[in-house]
């Protein structure tokens, strides 16, 4: 009698609260129902959607099918939609094209905001979609919109159909062969044999540029020495004194800056003399050039009277010079040792 006694009063607070429950539950109806009474717009709240809709027609391996995401907003939004951010691959089908997201006017009233996106598949049958999100932000918070969990695309192979009631067969794999010679066209021996003659042709005219280029190509200059002794002796077979004296001049002065390495030819009387007299050269030869070089231009920028005899003079002058010069600038031959020397006298 005690226990039976627990339990009914253990049951009693718990039917207490379930009645309590139950009353507060019938209260909120009341409020709704009286708010829904006194605005009608509560109950009937307008909300965004989304539809999808898949090019119509039939869709084979490889066609491009445009798939467009609308969202359609009765009411103003807080902001635009955010769509997925578009990889390359929606599900097996690949993301050829991701549109931006237009505004447009739907048709019922409100804002509509679409997007396309176009998709390839490469293998026949359902192309399974996966669902996705698209973020539609409200005055009263975000909302998330999904697209249908079914959405597919339907791919028919390039290939025609079997005959109904039959599969289509498969061939089976060819067996290994060994490998067989072909036989060589007539028209390789035919290119071949262009082939050759052009090359042979190209031979023939590379040769000949190369033999008219030497035969014109200019003689290499002579050292130093050789070419003053050369203009000298046209300056001896000069046809008057001042052309003679003229040639003579040029001659030094071409040796000069050729055997010394400075522009002579280019430089006055006295620049000559100041580079000769600072190369220390033995034996008086800078007083002595710069002699000659004066006394030739007396000749022919002062119109000074000369015969021919002045210039075989300085024709000689000339070539002592050049030889002493050659002399100084030569590198001095090393003298043999004594031993050495003793074993060829001996001998």
């Amino acid at each position: 009698m005690r226990r039976t006694a627990g339990k009914r009063a253990a049951v009693r607070p718990l039917a207490a609260r379930s009645a309590a429950a139950k009353r507060g539950a019938v209260i909120a109806v009341v409020v709704i129902l009286a708010a829904a009474v006194a605005d009608p717009g509560v109950l009937a709240q307008p909300s965004p959607r989304l539809t999808v809709s898949v090019a119509a027609g039939q869709h084979t391996v490889g066609d491009r099918v445009p798939v467009d995401l609308t969202v359609t907003a009765p009411e103003p939004l807080a902001g635009a939609p955010r769509f997925p951010a578009w990889g390359e691959s929606w599900g097996d089908a690949e993301v050829v094209e991701a549109g931006a997201v237009e505004t447009v006017e739907a048709e019922g009233g409100g804002t509509a905001y679409r997007q396309r996106v176009v998709l390839t598949a490469f293998r026949p049958g359902a192309v399974a979609l996966p669902p996705r999100e698209i973020a539609v932000p409200l005055a009263a918070g975000t909302r998330l919109l999904s697209t249908p969990a079914d959405l597919a695309l339907e791919i028919t192979s390039v290939l025609p159909p079997p005959p109904e009631g039959e599969e289509r067969p498969i061939p089976p794999p060819r067996p290994p062969e060994a490998p067989r010679a072909l036989p060589v066209p007539a028209a390789f021996f035919w290119t071949a044999g262009i082939l050759l003659a052009l090359i042979l042709a190209i031979l023939w005219l590379a040769r000949r540029r190369a033999a008219a280029a030497a035969a014109t190509a200019p003689a290499p200059p002579l050292p130093p020495l050789p070419e003053l002794e050369r203009s000298l002796a046209a300056a001896r077979a000069a046809g008057s004194p001042r052309e003679g004296h003229a040639l003579v001049s040029h001659a030094l002065r071409r040796f000069l800056g050729r055997a010394l390495r400075f522009p002579a030819a280019e430089s006055t009387t006295t620049e000559v003399g100041r580079q000769l007299h600072g190369r220390h050269l033995p034996g008086g030869l800078a007083n002595r050039a710069v002699e000659l070089l004066r006394a030739c231009d007396l000749v022919k920028f002062a119109r000074h009277p000369a015969g021919a005899a002045a210039v075989e003079r300085w024709c000689d002058e000339a070539t002592r010079i050049g030889h002493e010069v050659d002399d100084y600038l030569r590198p001095a031959e090393p003298a043999p040792d004594a031993p050495e020397a003793g074993r060829e006298k001996a001998a």
